[in-house]
C-alpha cells in the first residue's frame, strides 16, 4: 500500500501558510532494476528540496515528499 505522502506534505504546508511543493522530473531513462524516474520536490517558501526515485513518476514524487516530511517537517 502506498501512503499518500504528497497529500500529507501539501496539507501540512497549507496549514502553516506555505505554497504547495513543486515536483519536477530531473531524470528519466531505461529501467535499472526498479528505478526509472528521478524527481525533485521543492518547497520554495522554506528553501527545501529532496530527490525521490521510482519505477514511475508517481512513486518517485511520493518518495521525495516522504523524505521532506521525515527530514524537515516532522517537528512542527
Amino acid at each position: 500500500e502506498i501512503r499518500d505522502f504528497k497529500s500529507q506534505l501539501q496539507e501540512r504546508l497549507q496549514k502553516n501558510g506555505f505554497r504547495p511543493p513543486i515536483y519536477e522530473v530531473i531524470g528519466q531513462g531505461p529501467s535499472v532494476g526498479e528505478i526509472r524516474f528521478e524527481v525533485l520536490c521543492r518547497i520554495e517558501d522554506l528553501d527545501l528540496s529532496a530527490k525521490g526515485w521510482g519505477k514511475n513518476r508517481k512513486l518517485a514524487e511520493q518518495e521525495a515528499a516522504s523524505i521532506i516530511l521525515q527530514l524537515y517537517l516532522n517537528n512542527d
